[in-house]
């Protein structure tokens, strides 16, 4: 292979490792329903264009103008968007020129040190970005599922993670370091020792991995192809039938969202904002999820901010105690779903009386308690999907299970 087409080929994987990386969650929340492929359109357009601009050394001026012809043609880019995008491709442009002459681009013929910065770059990238989205986003579901840490603290875990393994690729820090860091937030943690166990295994062997895997070459091209899968956009979901979305988003509002605002909806409280939003702002994200245009960290950065954004206040005065709605419960309330079947767990109306009751006599159980315990369902349910989404990109098991007899007792326990 010339030299030519391999440096051509390390700019298209900067480009989509790095820059795409950066700019694709914004260009497909700001295109909405568009179809994928003219996003995708859009994404081997900007990658031609970003080549060639560095190769020719095209000033800011050129380059803009050129960048504003394609984004118009696509049609579905805000001018804020468009500002943003043309910034952000303009720095990572900056920054190879200040690693290339004008010569050496022109030529495309670059000198070893600088190949091996490129690559480097590109090498580095693709590990850290490995690691966040497959390694940690495995600890976060783990830390969620395991323990009452809030979304805030876990979030914080992560980013002072991929910090350390940022500086154990620069030479700054030791596998020592790491592992005093792992073992003083997992005591501060309180964690189970077999979720203390699996946390540090999966951290410390995908570190054991990266610095001595005799085959080096060999498993960063296994990451490249599992990152760029990753990568939004390059997951297709138009083959996921508008109907099937729509009936898991129905069966998210009725069987997971509704049973708990019914039981605060019609009391002596005020929700604000109205239920009607919250339930329409879930929806929203749980939609995005399947479509495949949120990660799991920004639903449960969303989830997050939703729960936190609700206000509850007494509408009587102060003392009176909080009374659960009378509406009547239907035999599905609280139904939740299980693959196993074979441990069947009958709910009938009897069962869901009785859980009303517990509801009832439970003078802890106040409206703010219960939207905890719901968005602490949703961030399980969102786990769940993204797992299921990782191998099943029909969501044809899910969607099986939801759809069998409302009376009947396949569940899983959120």
């Amino acid at each position: 292979m010339s030299k030519q087409t391999k440096f051509r080929r390390e700019l298209e994987e900067f480009f989509y490792f790095i820059i795409w990386d950066s700019i694709s969650q914004i260009i497909i929340e700001s295109a909405g329903n568009i179809e994928q492929s003219k996003i995708k359109s859009l994404q081997q357009e900007l990658c031609t264009l970003f080549i060639e601009s560095v190769i020719q050394r095209q000033s800011h001026t050129q380059f803009k103008s050129s960048f504003a012809s394609i984004i118009k043609s696509s049609g579905f880019i805000s001018e804020l968007m468009e500002e943003y995008i043309v910034e952000t491709l303009s720095l990572f442009r900056l920054r190879l020129f200040n690693i290339f002459t004008r010569e050496q681009l022109k030529n495309e013929l670059i000198e070893q040190e600088q190949h091996a910065e490129l690559k480097n770059s590109i090498e580095n990238y693709v590990i850290l970005s490995y690691l966040d989205k497959f390694v940690l986003s495995n600890v976060i579901k783990i830390l969620l599922y395991s323990s009452r840490i809030s979304f805030a603290e876990v979030n914080e875990f992560r980013i002072r993670l991929i910090e350390i393994f940022r500086e154990i690729l620069d030479g700054n820090t030791t596998l020592k370091e790491l592992t005093e860091y792992l073992e003083s937030e997992l005591n501060r943690m309180a964690l189970d020792k077999i979720v203390r166990d699996f946390i540090s295994a999966s951290i410390i062997g995908y570190f054991n991995t990266i610095m001595r895997f005799d085959n080096y070459m060999g498993i960063l091209d296994q990451m490249k192809k599992s990152v760029i899968n990753k990568i939004t956009i390059f997951s297709d979901t138009s083959f996921i039938q508008k109907q099937r979305i729509d009936s898991i988003i129905f069966w998210l509002k009725r069987e997971v969202i509704d049973p708990f605002f019914d039981l605060i909806r019609g009391s002596n409280v005020t929700i604000t904002p109205s239920t009607e939003t919250i339930t329409s702002s879930i929806e929203s994200i749980y939609r995005k999820q399947i479509e495949r245009k949120f990660s799991l960290d920004m639903i449960l950065e969303r989830l997050n901010s939703l729960e936190e954004s609700i206000e509850v206040q007494l509408k009587t005065r102060p003392g009176n105690r909080f009374k659960f709605s009378n509406k009547p419960y239907i035999s599905n309330k609280f139904r939740v779903l299980r693959k196993d079947s074979n441990n069947k767990i009958p709910l009938g109306p009897e069962n869901l009386s009785e859980l009303e009751k517990i509801f009832e006599e439970n003078a802890d159980l106040t409206p703010e308690k219960v939207i905890e315990m719901e968005f602490q369902i949703l961030q399980y349910l969102a786990a769940f999907l993204d797992n299921e989404l990782s191998f099943d990109y029909q969501l044809e098991n899910f969607y099986n299970l939801i759809k069998q007899n409302r009376h009947g007792t396949n569940q899983i326990y959120l």
